[in-house]
């Protein structure tokens, strides 16, 4: 699923997930937005969900619980948006300049 308006995106997708011992997926919901602050500058958000798949549950029955796995991946998540982010907002502010 994914919807679009010029300030706002919602993409839902099964995306995956390689920890140490394998590889299986997580379904995750990235819900972009941005508002104008003023005629210079404006507010960036991500929003970023991860949930469990049925492969992703069967995949954790062997040897790591639930909470464990959650933790794992919201510290990966973590790590990895606060790198991107910033580059995805530059991108857009790059767009966004070139067009006005």
């Amino acid at each position: 699923m994914s919807s679009g308006q010029k300030d706002h995106v919602k993409l839902v997708s099964i995306t995956d997930v390689f920890p140490p011992n394998g590889r299986t997926t997580s379904e995750v919901t990235w819900d972009l937005s941005v508002r104008k602050i003023d005629d210079n500058s404006c507010e960036y958000t991500n929003h970023v969900t991860a949930r469990a798949t049925e492969p992703f549950l069967a995949f954790i029955k062997h040897g790591i619980s639930f909470e464990e796995a959650a933790a794992a991946r919201q510290k990966a998540s973590s790590l990895h948006n606060q790198g991107e982010t910033p580059l995805f907002a530059k991108s857009i502010e790059r767009t966004a300049l070139t067009r006005a």
